[in-house]
């Protein structure tokens, strides 16, 4: 895995990363409704 403070070599991929970070935990607290970090 890549550290999280390497630079992304498209802008594009770092606003798709984004968007995934900002979906992951809604996403987790769904499908883990019992551990909400």
């Amino acid at each position: 895995m890549k550290p999280p403070t390497a630079p992304s070599p498209k802008p594009a991929l770092t606003s798709s990363v984004r968007l995934i970070v900002r979906m992951a935990p809604a996403f987790l607290s769904e499908v883990l409704p019992g551990d909400k970090a």
